[in-house]
C-alpha cells in the first residue's frame, strides 16, 4: 500500500519552524558575542596624567587605531616611504591603522559599494589580509567617532610592537633589511595605502577583534573578544 502523502499544512509548518529555529540560533549567537565582548580585560587600567595619546576610531561596523607619527618612543616615518602615497601635504601628524580582509578592503572603498557576495565571503570563508594605513591631521579627528586615551610610554611600546607584527616585511635599505610590503596602486585617497598583512580574516577574527587585541596588548581596558565595535574601548574619556 503506498504511503499516505503528508498534508501540505504540516510541511509548511515544519519549514516555518526550521527557519525560525535558524533565526533564533543567529540571534542567540549575536547576543552571546556581544555579551562576551563586554567582559573586560585589563580591568585595572587607568589613563595616566601624562603619557602618549592614542585615538580609537569606532563606527557601527569598523574600527581603527590612530597614533602619532612621531613620539619619544617611536618614529613611524622610516616605515612608510612617501612614494607609497599619491600625495602628502607634510601637515600629517597621525597614522590610522586598520587590519582586515583583502577582498573586502579592495572591493569596498565605501559602504555603499558593499556587495552581498563580498560580505558573505568575508564572513564565511577565511581570507588573506591587508593593513590599511591612512596619514591624517589631528584636526580631522574632531567628532564623536574618535575616542582619545592616554597610555604610558611602556604601554605604547607594546602597541607599536603589536602593530608592526601585523605587517608582512620585505627586504629594504632604510629599515635595516625590512620594510612593509606595499600593495602598489591600491588606495582610496591621496594619503592612504595598503600593505600585505599577517594573519587570516574570518567571522571569528575580524578588524574589530584586531583592534581589541591591539588595545589589550597595550594594557588598555577592552573586551576579551571584540567582533563588534561596541565592546572595544571600555575607558572613560
Amino acid at each position: 500500500m503506498p504511503p499516505t502523502p503528508k498534508p501540505r499544512r504540516s510541511l509548511f509548518l515544519r519549514i516555518v519552524w526550521q527557519v525560525c529555529r535558524a533565526g533564533l540560533v543567529v540571534v542567540l549567537a549575536f547576543a552571546g558575542a556581544v555579551l562576551i565582548g563586554l567582559l573586560p580585560v585589563n580591568r585595572d587600567f587607568k589613563s595616566p596624567a601624562e603619557g602618549i595619546e592614542i585615538i580609537v576610531y569606532l563606527d557601527p561596523a569598523h574600527s581603527e587605531i590612530i597614533v602619532p607619527i612621531v613620539t619619544s618612543v617611536h618614529d613611524w616615518s622610516p616605515w612608510f616611504s612617501p612614494s607609497d602615497f599619491q600625495m602628502l601635504t607634510g601637515k600629517e601628524t597621525h597614522i590610522a591603522f586598520s587590519w582586515g580582509s583583502r577582498d573586502f578592503f579592495l572591493n569596498t572603498p565605501k559602504w555603499e559599494d558593499l556587495r552581498l557576495d563580498i560580505a558573505l565571503r568575508s564572513l564565511l570563508l577565511p581570507s588573506a589580509t591587508l593593513v590599511h594605513v591612512d596619514m591624517m591631521e589631528r584636526s580631522r579627528m574632531n567628532y564623536e567617532n574618535y575616542h582619545r586615551v592616554t597610555i604610558e610610554p611602556t604601554a605604547y611600546e607594546k602597541l607599536v610592537e603589536f602593530i608592526q607584527a601585523s605587517f608582512v616585511l620585505d627586504g629594504s635599505s632604510h629599515l635595516g633589511g625590512q620594510e612593509p610590503r606595499h600593495l602598489l596602486g591600491e588606495n582610496y585617497k591621496s594619503h592612504d595605502a595598503f600593505y600585505e598583512a599577517t594573519g587570516t580574516y574570518s567571522a571569528l577574527y575580524n578588524c574589530n577583534t584586531w583592534t581589541g587585541d591591539a588595545l589589550e596588548a597595550a594594557g588598555v581596558r577592552t573586551g576579551c573578544w571584540t567582533p563588534f565595535p561596541m565592546g572595544i574601548l571600555q575607558v572613560k574619556e
